[in-house]
């Protein structure tokens, strides 16, 4: 924090308006929403009831509603798709998981859910591509967004950007808390002929 920012920060808390720059730290991390529609909260909240309820017809209806009445409503958008999901229109989720990201981008859920989508579907190139834009959007905190994108590469055909990802991963995984990193790096230098490496690796995986 600059001098001048410590400045204005020591002003505003003397102020009472620490709030206000909490509020500003936010909307410039892209953090700060506005409220959704309370009409459209409460179609949301209808179909969260009717899901609960085991009444899938109408939570969709509901759900509709909601992101009808407030299109950037994200929290809608993302039950709409978990729900498109659960009744295999995989098509319409991607557009709901799609739009629940332009609402707010910097949700990482939306981005690992409409992978798992991708991933279950064997879609390499729709995974390749969300989780090449959620590493886009961060690039340190995630080593399983490298794997997902690993993994699409590899099911490509791809090894040389398989291993780009793979190692940038494991980079980040210092702890060895994603196994399924070294694991795929294994059966990368497998494809590759190396077997000796790939057996070195084994330790990594076999308790995964």
């Amino acid at each position: 924090m600059s001098i001048t920012e410590r400045r204005r920060s020591s002003w505003m808390r003397a102020a009472g308006l620490g709030w206000l720059m909490a509020a500003v730290v936010l909307a410039q991390n892209g953090g700060l929403q506005k409220a959704p529609a309370r009409n459209a909260v409460e179609a949301f909240q209808a179909g969260l009831k009717a899901a609960q309820s085991g009444r899938p017809a109408d939570a969709r209806r509901d759900y509709e509603k909601a992101v009808t009445l407030d299109p950037d409503y994200g929290e809608a958008w993302q039950a709409m798709a978990k729900l498109q999901v659960e009744q295999k229109d995989l098509d319409a989720a991607r557009k709901s998981y799609e739009a629940a990201i332009r609402a707010q981008p910097s949700h990482t859920d939306y981005y690992f859910e409409l992978a798992g989508l991708e991933q279950g579907a064997q879609n390499w190139n729709g995974l390749i591509d969300i989780a090449e834009r959620l590493i886009k959007l961060n690039a340190s905190d995630y080593p399983e967004a490298y794997l997902l994108c690993a993994t699409g590469y590899y099911q490509s055909g791809n090894l040389d950007r398989a291993e780009e990802r793979v190692r940038a991963g494991e980079k980040l995984d210092a702890s060895q808390q994603s196994p399924k990193l070294h694991e795929l790096f294994g059966w990368i230098l497998v494809k590759r002929g190396n077997q000796a490496s790939a057996m070195e690796r084994r330790r990594f995986f076999d308790v995964a």
